[in-house]
């Protein structure tokens, strides 16, 4: 096999992968085997060999029950998303919470939704 050859089945595999991930919705969170392949138009042996690689990585785990649903590790992964994002709206927010504080001759907090809840983020008191 070439390399050019290679790289082609190494990106059709990634290609796989992002197709198997957008199975899982809030309303479909198990798969079996058969609806995995029947999903991705591919033979069962290839979606075995998918899953069982993925669930390799705790990316997808496998019930025990035929099924497989979503792995620890998309907990972990979103946990380091949702780190980079409010680490973004950190930076950007403090400028503007100083300005606004100072301004308003008010404290000034910057905040998230989370569920039902308020995530502080940022804060600055007044001058």
């Amino acid at each position: 096999m070439t390399l050019e050859e290679e790289a082609t089945l190494a990106l059709k595999t990634v290609e796989r992968l992002g197709d198997l991930l957008d199975l899982f919705t809030p309303e479909r969170t198990e798969w079996t085997l058969a609806d995995v392949a029947r999903a991705l138009g591919v033979p069962r042996s290839t979606a075995h060999g998918l899953l069982v690689s993925v669930a390799s990585t705790g990316i997808v785990q496998a019930m025990g029950n035929g099924r497989y649903r979503l792995g620890p590790r998309i907990a972990a992964l979103n946990e380091v998303q949702m780190q980079q994002r409010e680490l973004r709206l950190q930076r950007a927010g403090s400028e503007v919470l100083r300005r606004l504080a100072n301004e308003t001759w008010e404290t000034s907090n910057l905040g998230i939704l989370a569920g039902t809840s308020t995530r502080s983020l940022a804060g600055t008191t007044s001058p």
